[in-house]
């Protein structure tokens, strides 16, 4: 694992280097949060289809959506 800094755009942007040990381990470590993730989505997609959903299930939905999105794209490289 490495820091290493690349030039976008004019700027630095930094990114964390992994080798191909350490990103296996990383999906490893992250499939039992996706999976609790996952029902946590479902339960509230569940909420916001019924049309009783509060203010704070749909931001709670929301913030789900992105975390779930996001760890996706790491599992699923």
């Amino acid at each position: 694992m490495k820091w290493i800094v690349v030039f976008e755009d004019g700027k630095q942007q930094p990114f964390l280097r992994l080798d191909e040990s350490e990103v296996k381990e990383l999906i490893k470590i992250l499939k039992d949060p996706y999976k609790k993730a996952l029902r946590k989505l479902e339960k509230y997609q569940d909420i916001h289809e019924s049309g009783e959903a509060t203010e704070r299930q749909e931001n709670i939905l929301l913030q789900t959506e992105e975390l779930v999105r996001l760890m996706d794209n790491i599992i699923n490289i």
